[in-house]
């Protein structure tokens, strides 16, 4: 039985009719006949029955371009785009104008796209240190619960299955495998190409069963700076090539996948969960600002004989998505949900106005700069800031003209919309330290936040974009070898960043790799001063110390890190090495390489550690001295 679109009694062009709805269609349930030699199989899927046809549950294919500008694509008025394939998906479908992501921030963002929940109430507020709690419903879940197949297929380490998102799919592809950029190996960056992801989604969906719906999520993350595609004829590498090479690549995934009829009338969704800021504002890229460059993003549904081409120009958010998708498959929307379903609009009628909430923690999670909260209630958009802004888009898309004086009043209502917010939900994640190391490689930074009771008396990120701007020049002069001009850009920004735990951590790892372990040491105290608990600085510390031979004050700081932390692989092998080889405690040694190993058992010095502990063993028992492997 197939599970596109059916039409009977003649195609229609709108929706079909929904439960709520009293324009003459109703769900029922009606069973099928399948019929098997000489069994008769009886199947029952809901379809939703008007006078005019009957259609079962679609096929949904869900595509997320990262970083993927709305202003940049054909469809949504960019002359030199080369997006021929999501132009055609836009030509054929309906194209939302205004859409806003609640963050400029991946994992934020599409935990609201899959639960229908903005930041403040599903508790992912970063890509780091944060995971979305189990116990919130995603869009996964609930249509796996109807019967649907489901399968992700992820681009880039943010959306990895630590991030709490892999709940309610039956696979959950985020085997990605770290890879030099380009010619400099000295960058490894933990993403895939988006013709890679395409093909894994691919393969399931040819295996996927045919008498089941199925929903695809598809994460691609290319348009993510670095650039490393060129537009067609040319050879500069840039954004606008980024994007026209997952163009290419969606559009072959398509072609392929379309030689079964069956995918040719799925529900075909494309969005992005944020921009990018290409030096507006001064934002190179994105995370920090929550300007229109960063937080406009393109919406576009597809769905072949069903819904009529149109667009819609009423502002409304990803967090809409979620309730959407449900309403398409005939299933009510949560009661207890933040975003509501576009059916009604995409079928070209009016919808009302609401309120659209977007953030970025961003500069206060990784700077001890304040936080950016704000609302957008039609054109007007407000941000709350130690500066506050408004901006009225459409006569300044562009957001030039701040009118937070010139009109009070509309400042006022908008900021009583966004105290009604509250956080009712801190999800924090404690992250090892190897997808930390991975998610910096992408640009992403956190720490806990700056202890403050208001906080309006942090410094403006606006008047810090030149100081973050610099701080990224440092990471990729490291990147690419250039160690010392990456120590003296991090020297002179001290004076601007001396509340962040993390820029600490950053300049003393950056030490290391020239090998100054005094300043490193120095760095990582700075560090853990302003966050006692952090793993990362309190074990890179106690590396430095001993690399200075400063033994016991290095296994100090390890016992520290292991009483809070004593999965911590990494530790717990440092500790035995010391101990065993440098301060004469084998058994203290014995217990912590028995847990580095339980912990780690593929870790690459596994085999070594497995032999010294046998043995330690052995030598332990015999009450001889001990043979411990080298600290190299």
């Amino acid at each position: 039985m197939a599970t596109g679109p059916r039409h009977v009694n003649g195609a229609s062009d709108e929706t079909p009719r929904l439960r709520g709805t009293s324009e003459g269609g109703r769900p029922v349930w009606q069973p099928g006949l399948i019929v098997v030699g000489l069994l008769v199989v009886s199947l029952v899927c809901w379809r939703w029955v008007t006078p005019d046809y009957v259609i079962v549950r679609p096929d949904i294919l869900l595509i997320s371009i990262d970083t993927l500008r709305a202003d940049r694509l054909g469809c949504y008025g960019y002359a030199e785009a080369r997006t021929e394939t999501i132009d055609e998906l836009a030509t054929g479908g309906v194209v939302f104008e205004a859409v806003t992501s609640p963050a400029p921030i991946t994992l934020p963002s599409h935990a609201t796209m899959l639960t229908g929940l903005i930041p403040p109430r599903h508790g992912v507020r970063d890509n780091v240190r944060y995971r979305l709690a189990d116990s919130v419903v995603t869009l996964a879940e609930l249509l796996r619960e109807q019967g649907y197949q489901t399968g992700a297929f992820i681009g880039a380490l943010p959306l990895s299955r630590t991030g709490g998102l892999a709940q309610g799919f039956d696979v959950y592809d985020d085997e990605i495998a770290p890879r030099a950029l380009g010619d400099m190996n000295l960058i490894v960056r933990p993403e895939r190409f988006a013709e890679e992801v395409f093909a894994s989604a691919q393969e399931w969906l040819q295996a996927t069963d045919d008498r089941r719906p199925v929903f695809a999520f598809v994460h691609v993350y290319d348009p993510h700076a670095p650039y490393e595609k060129p537009m067609p004829g040319t050879d500069t590498l840039s954004y606008d090539g980024e994007i026209a090479y997952v163009d290419r690549s969606l559009g072959d995934f398509l072609s392929s996948i379309r030689t079964a009829d069956r995918w040719r009338e799925a529900l075909t969704i494309v969005t992005s969960d944020h921009g990018e800021g290409l030096g507006q504002h001064g934002e190179k890229t994105h995370c920090l600002f929550v300007y229109e460059q960063t937080l406009h993003v393109p919406l576009i549904v597809h769905w072949p004989n069903v819904l009529t081409p149109r667009r819609a120009a009423l502002p409304v958010g990803l967090v809409d998505l979620m309730p959407t998708v449900l309403e398409f498959t005939g299933l009510k929307p949560l009661p207890d949900i933040d975003g509501r379903s576009l059916v009604t609009l995409a079928r070209g009628k009016e919808l009302n106005e609401k309120p659209l909430y977007f953030e970025s923690l961003f500069g206060y999670l990784g700077f001890g700069w304040a936080p950016l909260r704000g609302i957008r209630l039609q054109d007007l958009k407000y941000t709350q800031a130690p500066k506050p802004e408004l901006y009225d888009l459409r006569t300044d898309p562009l957001e030039e003209e701040n009118l937070i004086t010139e009109r009070p009043d509309d400042a006022s209502r908008l900021a009583s919309l966004l105290r009604e917010v509250k956080d009712e939900v801190d999800a924090p994640m404690e992250t090892d330290r190897q997808r930390m190391s991975a998610l910096a490689s992408l640009g992403y930074v956190s720490a806990p936040p700056v202890e403050t009771d208001d906080p309006s008396e942090l410094p403006d990120p606006k008047d810090h974009i030149e100081v973050y701007e610099r701080f990224h020049e440092a990471h990729h002069k490291c990147a690419h070898g250039k160690v010392g001009p990456a120590l003296e850009i991090m020297a002179s920004l001290e004076p601007d960043l001396r509340n962040s735990p993390y820029f600490y951590l950053e300049w003393g790892n950056f030490a290391t790799k020239d090998q100054r372990w005094p300043l490193a040491e120095e760095c990582f105290r700075k560090s853990l001063a302003l966050d006692e608990l952090g793993r990362d600085a309190r074990y890179n510390l106690a590396v430095a110390l001993f690399k200075q031979s400063d033994w016991s004050e290095s296994v100090g700081q390890l016992d520290e890190l292991l009483s809070r932390n004593p999965d911590h692989a990494d530790g717990q092998l440092l500790a035995g090495l010391i101990k065993a080889q440098h301060l004469g405690m084998p058994a203290e040694a014995l217990s912590n390489w028995n847990q580095f190993l339980e912990l780690a058992p593929d870790h690459v010095q596994a085999g070594k550690i497995r032999k010294a502990v046998s043995q330690l063993s052995g030598r332990l028992t015999a009450g001889g001295q001990t043979t411990t492997p080298t600290d190299d």
